[in-house]
């Protein structure tokens, strides 16, 4: 195969984006943003496939997506060590296309998604404010080197739409 074709073969690879969506499930109780001050996040044994479960306990998908929403709250200053408030993280979908799927087929094998479902509770455990996030992304083996680059981009634009929506609740 010529250069010129396996470049063009590359470009889905090299243009394709990651999104992210919310949906609102309980509105703001209260106005403006709530500084959290503990941020907890799990794997939902349930709503996971057995099959998807197993890979993201081996890749650390909780342990990622903590420490990407705690290090965002902590750079758009809405986490406080006194706060009260817990943000509790629940991953209720998981895909990760393999590096062998991601280098062979590239654009053509789907996406990586990361489901999630964002909690805040006061500090009676009462919850203040919920959302469901799908941060879903074609990227693939070009643009990240393995599939931890690419989980940390998704736990990366979750963290974003999180905190992104914690400072307008």
């Amino acid at each position: 195969m010529r250069l010129p074709t396996r470049l063009l073969l590359l470009l889905p690879s090299l243009v394709a984006c990651t999104s992210v969506s919310t949906h609102r499930l309980l509105p703001a109780t209260s106005p403006g943003p709530l500084r959290v001050g503990r941020v907890m996040a799990a794997l939902d044994t349930d709503s996971i496939p057995a099959d998807r479960l197993s890979a993201a306990r081996d890749y650390g998908t909780s342990t990622v997506l903590h420490g990407a929403v705690l290090e965002r709250l902590v750079e758009d200053r809405l986490f406080d060590a006194n706060s009260p408030a817990t943000l509790k993280l629940t991953v209720t979908g998981f895909r990760l296309r393999s590096m062998a799927v991601v280098t062979w087929a590239g654009s053509v094998s789907g996406r990586d998604h990361l489901f999630v479902n964002a909690a805040l509770l006061d500090g009676k455990g009462q919850t203040v404010w919920n959302e469901a996030v799908n941060a879903s992304s074609m990227r693939g083996s070009v643009i990240f080197g393995s599939e931890s680059g690419r989980l940390e981009n998704l736990a990366r634009t979750t963290a974003g739409r999180v905190a992104r929506d914690l400072r307008q609740r």
